[in-house]
């Protein structure tokens, strides 16, 4: 098969603004997993653009890309955004791609193509007889509705609904996903594809660098803290650790109670609570909220940790869990969606609406610092973190079985997809 070309899409990486979330470091993770684990396919890279199709992209153009992104994440990327606009402006003028018959479309992104542009992408698809392979992350948009406005429901939704429709095979991260994809998949009667899971891996990209404390958000960061990393919405539950939070600092006291770190930017739905904490000073400094944090700094904050956590009420992964076993540290997580096959016998579970439960376990950790270290012993002695390169590995043996002859079924320009 070494005659077919497996083409990875970075659209999501190109028009990326402001810090990464878990979409751009999966795009990014098997971007450069992927260069080390090609066989049986060759390995090119494109992107789509509205005005022109499908563009090619060299290696090392890609690779300065995902280095610039970590570079600027939290600044604005107008600079990138010119120089990509600049490569399209060189290429031909008419609407087209670099696909040959059967190859392969890889896209672990999210909402890749908007609406307006997914009877051309599916008329390439079909003209081509390109096999797409799809990226399902999640499908809680469908699964639990009350998280996300009417308008993204309907987005996200919508955009699976495509990727089901045109894929060839579908990429899973977590058996978790895996079966509410084929729940969905069986409810909509939609076309049946292969499903290949994969993991994700649990390292920062790039790899990160040691130093100082940084100095992030209001002012520098010192021990001792909790940290959790999580976009800042309804389904991270993170009303339940200022419930528990305040709890603690009643039994505690102020003095033995350290700071919980809240790391990530503002997602859906979270503004009453995010008025509450403004109300009570953030609990009087005994919550802080970072925003746009880069990865240098991240690392440190993990590292510095007393310990983490994780208490989302549903995850199709949860990559912060497994950068945090990554990191050695000790983390209680909620025992909803993939979490658990994230984090194994090396983490402790809650329910993540049973308070009580969490509450007595966070007390433990924060009461009894030798519980803790037996627990970052265990992980240091038997946690073995996945690489990009063993989950890119997953998904080529995965593709490597497709037959040639499984292509986008074919769909004229203008039908609703």
């Amino acid at each position: 098969m070494s005659d077919v070309t497996l083409w990875f899409d970075v659209s999501d990486l190109v028009r990326h603004h402001g810090a990464w979330t878990g979409i751009q470091r999966v795009v990014a993770g098997f971007a450069t997993g992927l260069q080390d684990c090609r066989d049986p396919f060759a390995l090119r890279y494109c992107y789509f653009h509205r005005e022109r199709g499908f563009v090619a992209m060299d290696a090392t153009a890609v690779e300065d890309l995902i280095g610039g992104l970590h570079q600027v994440r939290d600044k604005p990327k107008r600079g990138w955004l010119d120089k990509f606009n600049a490569l399209v402006r060189s290429t031909p003028t008419a609407y087209g791609d670099p696909f040959g018959p059967a190859d392969l479309l890889m896209n672990c992104g999210l909402y890749t193509y908007k609406e307006e542009w997914r009877p051309l992408v599916a008329e390439i698809l079909a003209r081509k007889r390109i096999r797409y392979v799809g990226f399902v992350h999640d499908l809680m948009h469908a699964d639990f509705p009350e998280w996300w406005s009417p308008r993204e429901q309907t987005r996200i939704v919508g955009w699976y609904r495509f990727v089901f429709r045109h894929a060839a095979t579908l990429i899973c991260a977590s058996a978790a996903t895996r079966n509410d994809t084929e729940r969905f998949l069986a409810t909509e009667k939609l076309p049946r594809a292969p499903i290949v899971t994969t993991g994700l891996a649990g390292t920062l990209f790039p790899p990160p660098e040691s130093g100082p404390s940084p100095a992030v958000g209001t002012g520098p960061i010192g021990p001792p803290y909790v940290l959790f990393v999580s976009t800042l919405e309804t389904r991270k539950n993170h009303r339940l650790l200022f419930y528990l939070w305040r709890r603690l600092r009643e039994q505690l006291g102020d003095a033995r109670l350290p700071t919980l770190l809240f790391v990530g930017k503002k997602g859906h739905l979270i503004d009453d609570l995010l008025t509450e904490l403004d109300n009570c000073r953030y609990l009087d400094g005994k919550i802080r909220w970072l925003q746009r944090v880069a990865d240098t700094a991240l690392a440190w904050l993990y590292r510095h940790s007393l310990f983490t956590v994780y208490p989302s009420l549903y995850e199709g992964w949860g990559l912060p869990v497994a950068e945090s076993l990554a990191f050695g540290k000790y983390c209680i997580a909620a025992n909803s969606g993939a979490l658990a096959e994230v984090g194994g016998a090396f983490l402790d579970y809650h329910d993540p609406l049973d308070l009580p439960r969490a509450l007595d376990l966070v007390t433990r950790a924060i009461v009894d610092p030798a519980y803790v270290a037996a627990r970052e012993a265990e992980i240091a002695r038997a946690y073995r973190p996945l690489s990009w390169q063993e989950c890119a590995r997953a998904a080529t043996a995965g593709l490597a079985s497709l037959p040639l002859s499984q292509a986008a079924p074919v769909v004229a320009v203008g039908t609703p997809v």
